[in-house]
C-alpha cells in the first residue's frame, strides 16, 4: 500500500480542555488545500483546447492534510468524510472501515462538545457530510477492485462489472452454429475500443484472483459493512425523524455485498476446497498413531515478535485438533482463520505456522504452495528490508529445504533462495545443508 491506515484513536483526543473540537476551518486556506488536492479535471477529450498535463487528484496528500487538521486543528464530519475518500482511493474496503469507524466515533464523543458543522438550529445543521457520502463517497466505493488477480493484470470494480453487463461477452454476437452477427460484434468491437470492459475481460480477471485473496476481499468489505450499519444506528440516535438520508449510499454496498458473495461461490466452484488439497496432499490417508506423536506444533511461542492476540483460543483448538489426528479438519480451521486476519502482518505469521504444522503433518505440497506465496509477498512488499530476519528467513529456510528435495526438487531455485538467505541471515543460512 502506498501510504498507511489513520490511527483512529490519535485523531481523537480533544484539541483542547476549552475547546475539544477545536475550530472551524471552512473558508480558511487549510480547507481550500484540501478541495484543491481532490480536484482532477475529467478524462474528456476538448480536441485543440485539450490540456497538455491533466490535473490528477492527490489522495496522499488528501490524506496528510485531512489527518493533520482533524488530529490537531478541527474535529470536522466532512474534514473526516475527506479523509474517508482519500483511505478507500488508497486501501480500498479497509480504508472505508476505518473512515466509518472515525466519522461514527466523532459523532459519540464530541457531538455536543462543539462537533463542526455546528448546530444552531438542529441536528439538520449537521446533514450536509452526510449527503456528500450519500452523493459523492459512493462514487468511491463502487470503484474498489473486486478482483485481485495475481498476473499483474487489470482489476475490475462494480462499476467495471455494471458496464461489462451492458457490454456483453464474445457469445452476445456468436451463434452456437459460429454464425456471427456483424451488428451486435461491431457494437461490442466499438464498446472496448471506447474502453468499456467486457465480461470476457471481468471474469478473465475473477479466474486469476485466488480463491484465499477473494475470502480476503470479502472478509474486508464485511468488516466495513458493520461498520456502516454502526453508523447508520448513530445517525438515526443523534438525527432522530431529521437524519439525512444515506439511500443511494446504502443501496451501493447492498449491491457490493451480493456481488462478493455471489463471485465468491463462483470462486469456491472454480477451485477445489481446502479439505480437498489437504486430503489430495496426503493421498487421504489418515496419520497413525506413530505419525501424530511425533506432530510438534511451533504453535505458542513460535517468535518473540508475534503479537499477544496472534493465536487465540481458536487457533489453539485447531492445535488440538491437529494433534488428536483430526489434521485435515484441523488444518481447514487454521486456513480460515489466517484468511480472517485483518492485520496483515498477523496473517503472515498465521500461515507462516500453517505451513510449519502442514510440514509436521507431511503435507509438504500445501506447505509450499503456503510458502511459495508468502515469498511473493516478501519480494511484492520488500519485508527484507524492514520485517525482522527471523520472520522472513522462517519462509526462505523452509522453503529451502522443499526445493532440495522430493519428486518436485528446484535446485536451482534453492541455490537462488539460499544466496539470498546468506545476505538476510548468515546464522540462519548456516542451519541449510548448502
Amino acid at each position: 500500500m502506498p501510504t498507511a491506515l489513520l490511527t483512529i484513536e490519535e485523531l481523537l483526543d480533544p484539541i483542547s480542555a476549552d475547546r475539544p473540537a477545536g475550530e472551524d476551518l471552512r473558508w480558511t486556506p487549510e480547507w481550500d488545500r484540501i478541495k484543491e488536492a481532490r480536484r482532477a479535471d475529467d478524462g474528456l477529450n476538448t480536441g485543440k483546447w485539450q490540456r497538455r498535463d491533466r490535473k490528477r487528484a492527490e489522495w496522499p496528500l488528501v490524506q496528510q492534510l485531512a489527518t493533520a487538521l482533524l488530529q490537531s486543528r478541527s474535529k470536522d464530519l466532512q474534514l473526516a468524510m475527506w479523509l474517508t475518500e482519500a483511505n478507500v482511493k488508497l486501501h480500498g474496503f479497509l480504508g472505508l472501515r476505518e473512515g466509518l469507524h472515525l466519522v461514527r466515533e466523532l459523532m459519540v464523543r464530541f457531538w455536543d462538545a462543539g462537533l463542526f458543522p455546528p448546530i444552531e438550529e438542529g441536528p439538520q445543521d449537521r446533514s450536509a457530510p452526510f449527503e456528500w457520502m450519500n452523493e459523492k463517497l459512493v462514487d468511491s466505493i463502487i470503484e474498489v477492485p473486486l478482483t485481485r488477480r495475481s498476473d499483474q493484470g487489470s482489476d475490475y470494480s462494480l462499476l467495471n462489472l455494471r458496464d461489462a453487463r451492458l457490454v456483453g461477452a464474445e457469445a452476445s454476437w456468436t451463434a452456437p452454429d459460429g454464425e456471427i452477427d456483424a451488428p451486435k460484434k461491431s457494437a461490442y468491437d466499438a464498446a472496448l475500443a471506447a474502453g468499456h470492459t467486457s465480461l470476457d475481460m471481468f471474469y478473465r480477471a475473477l479466474k486469476e484472483t485466488k480463491c484465499a485473496d477473494y475470502e480476503e476481499l470479502n472478509s474486508e468489505f464485511e468488516q466495513a459493512y458493520r461498520e456502516f450499519k454502526e453508523l447508520e444506528r448513530v445517525i438515526d440516535e443523534k438525527f432522530g425523524e431529521v437524519g439525512p438520508s444515506l439511500r443511494d449510499f446504502r443501496a451501493a454496498m447492498n449491491e457490493i455485498r451480493q456481488e462478493i458473495s455471489d463471485l465468491l461461490e463462483k470462486k469456491r466452484q472454480q477451485e477445489p476446497n481446502v479439505s480437498a488439497i489437504i486430503s489430495a496432499d496426503n493421498g487421504d490417508q489418515p496419520l497413525s498413531r506413530a505419525e501424530q506423536m511425533t506432530i510438534r506444533l511451533p504453535l505458542t511461542g513460535w517468535s518473540s515478535q508475534s503479537p499477544q492476540n496472534a493465536i487465540g483460543t481458536s487457533w489453539q483448538e485447531a492445535e488440538r485438533l491437529v494433534r488428536s489426528g483430526q489434521v485435515d479438519t484441523g488444518l481447514a480451521e487454521m486456513m480460515r482463520l489466517a484468511a480472517n486476519e485483518t492485520s496483515g502482518r498477523n496473517r503472515f505469521q498465521r500461515k507462516l505456522l500453517l505451513a510449519e504444522v502442514c510440514l509436521a503433518s507431511k503435507r509438504e505440497r500445501l506447505a509450499r504452495t503456503i510458502l511459495e506465496e508468502l515469498a511473493e509477498q516478501i519480494d511484492k512488499f520488500q519485508l527484507e528490508v524492514w520485517e525482522t530476519s527471523d520472520m522472513v528467513g522462517g519462509v526462505w529456510t523452509r522453503l529451502y529445504e522443499l526445493y532440495k528435495r522430493g519428486e518436485a526438487a528446484d535446485p536451482e531455485r534453492a541455490a537462488k533462495l539460499y544466496e539470498r538467505l546468506c545476505r538476510l541471515d548468515p546464522w540462519q543460512a548456516l542451519s541449510c545443508a548448502e
